[in-house]
């Protein structure tokens, strides 16, 4: 693959509460090429997410990414510049950029930019032209997703089943507006930042199996993966 180029997905649920936060994305992005993808019955954003993945391999002529964002983030400062070095360092993988766990801090304190895991990604994320299109195949697979799950709920299950390490800036590039979810580290001017530097491989914590829970035990053990995670489950929750 060679050089990079992003194009911007929002998933956007217009009511007050998002507006401001909406609209300041929008500002930010407005020196790029972005999608908007509408969630108004608010039936899951993995809805949203599909609408902007099938627009990005129709109309995103020349782009060999996708950023997909909702719409109550905040970016931080050099947005653009700085999330092109992360995924220009990997190009074929998974690229999450809102860090929160303990495993974040880990990565820092020993000089690592990345914490590596097996189906841990939170919005926003990051896909090549060939990963999205492998997601929206995945879809035909009888997935029940209830109301309201997210797109990284179901790209996650994705990474489960096809045994895929995702991989999530140490350093969040993104917080979000109004939520309780703080991003650790707080982020700040990261452009100086090597993306090339090393990972940290992370077993599952507690709390990254919230949006796995979305989904009904069964889809889960159908994949050769299963058994991994849910001995990390086991360990996370202390038993062993």
């Amino acid at each position: 693959m060679g050089n990079v180029k992003i194009f911007y997905g929002i998933m956007h649920v217009p009511d007050a509460e998002r507006e401001a936060s909406f609209q300041q994305l929008q500002k930010d992005l407005e020196d790029y090429d972005f999608a908007v993808a509408l969630d108004e019955g608010r039936v899951g954003r993995w809805f949203a997410c599909r609408t902007l993945l099938e627009h990005f391999l129709k109309e995103a002529k020349g782009y060999t990414h996708v950023c997909i964002l909702p719409d109550y983030v905040t970016l931080c400062y050099k947005f653009h510049e700085t999330l092109h070095r992360a995924v220009s360092a990997l190009k074929n993988e998974i690229v999450s950029v809102y860090s929160n766990s303990p495993a974040a801090t880990s990565a820092l304190q020993y000089g690592k930019a990345w914490v590596t895991r097996y189906g841990d990604v939170s919005e926003p994320f990051v896909l090549s032209r060939k990963d999205a299109k492998e997601l929206l195949k995945f879809k035909d697979l009888g997935v029940d997703i209830k109301n309201g799950a997210g797109s990284d709920a179901f790209l996650n299950l994705f990474c489960l089943a096809n045994e895929r390490l995702t991989w999530t800036t140490a350093v969040s590039l993104v917080e979000y507006v109004g939520g309780k979810r703080a991003a650790i580290p707080p982020f700040a001017d990261m452009t100086k930042v090597d993306y090339k530097t090393d990972a940290v491989f992370a077993a599952p914590e507690s709390q990254d199996f919230h949006s796995l829970g979305l989904f009904p035990r069964q889809y889960l053990e159908k994949y050769p993966i299963h058994k991994l995670m849910f001995k990390y489950e086991r360990m996370a929750n202390g038993k062993g």
